[in-house]
Formats: C-alpha cells, sequence, structure tokens
C-alpha cells in the first residue's frame, strides 16, 4: 500500500493542533457527558481545510458488526489514487479511571480486524487524550520500546506540554 501522508502524520498534525487549541479542549473535558464528539467535528473541519482531502466521514459504518462505526474516515487523492484512513478517538472522562480509559483504547484497536473488506484496504490511527496528571503518569509508565512497538499494547504518548509548564493534556495514540 502507498504511503498516505494522513496515516503518516495524523499523530503529530492532531497534536499540533491540540496544543494550538489548548484552552478549549479543557473546556470542553470539563463538561459532563464526554467530548469525544466535539473532537470529530473539530479534528474533521481541520483535516478538511488540506487540498489533498477528497472527502471525510463522521461516524461512518465500516466494520462488518453492525453497530460499529469510525469516529473519522478519510479519503485522500495524493500519490496517483485514492488513499482510505480511519481515525478512532477516545477522550478521558472525568468518570473513568486511567486503566480502562487505557483498555478503552485498545478495545478500539481490536475492532481494525472487522472492518469490511469494501473499506479495505484502510490505514488506521487510534488517537486519546486525557488531561490529569495520574492519565499522563500511566501513560508515560505504559510507553514500550523495542519488542513490543507496533503491538496493540504499544501507544505512543505525547505531553502536549512540558511537566515544569503545569499542564496534564496528553495524547495516545497508535497507527496500523
Amino acid at each position: 500500500m502507498a504511503s498516505n501522508p494522513i496515516l503518516a502524520n495524523s499523530a503529530m498534525y492532531i497534536y499540533l493542533w491540540a496544543q494550538d487549541n489548548h484552552v478549549r479542549i479543557r473546556r470542553a473535558f470539563a463538561m459532563k457527558g464526554g467530548w469525544e464528539h466535539w473532537l470529530q467535528v473539530e479534528l474533521g473541519i481541520k483535516l478538511a481545510n488540506e487540498p489533498f482531502i477528497k472527502n471525510i466521514e463522521r461516524e461512518k459504518h465500516v466494520y462488518n458488526t453492525s453497530g460499529q462505526a469510525a469516529d473519522l474516515f478519510i479519503t485522500t487523492t495524493l500519490n496517483e489514487g485514492l488513499h482510505q484512513t480511519m481515525i478512532e478517538l477516545k477522550s478521558k472522562t472525568g468518570t473513568n479511571n486511567i486503566p480502562t480509559f487505557a483498555n478503552r483504547l485498545r478495545k478500539e484497536l481490536d475492532g481494525i480486524e472487522d472492518i469490511a473488506d469494501g473499506h479495505k484496504p484502510c490505514q488506521v490511527a487510534c488517537i486519546g487524550f486525557s488531561n490529569t496528571p495520574e492519565a499522563r503518569a500511566y501513560a508515560s509508565a505504559q510507553q514500550t520500546h523495542g519488542q513490543n512497538a507496533g503491538s496493540k499494547d504499544h501507544f505512543q504518548v505525547l505531553s502536549l506540554f512540558p511537566a515544569d509548564q503545569n499542564d496534564d493534556l496528553t495524547m495516545w495514540y497508535w497507527t496500523a
């Protein structure tokens, strides 16, 4: 499969977007009921401004299992052809504990094996956001290097701001 610039750069692209929008993200994080749908819309609008994006769909049914939908399904036109990228998003709310949040991210990854043939080939990025000191510490402790890199248990973790800035907004990501 040819290189897909959205997948190759999705984590950094979204990371930079999150740095620019950290105040809004923290406000959304504080609201009751979660903020994943807001995140879908915001990222969809941002990505839609890129000239190589042909189409972005939210909550697209791409799985064999009914009721399962991709948070963002993106079609790009680069490198002589169409490329499909699916982005699954998770946002830690104040009500779920950190291991539960990490398991929710891993569960999203389990679903990629169930993508319907009509949506293949499809590259996948799973991205989560948390905003507590405990989540930042847990994420950093869970990072693996070497033998587990690329496995479903291996998330890269990016703190959006240096620890000395006392800001715990953290992005977790995995790509396949």
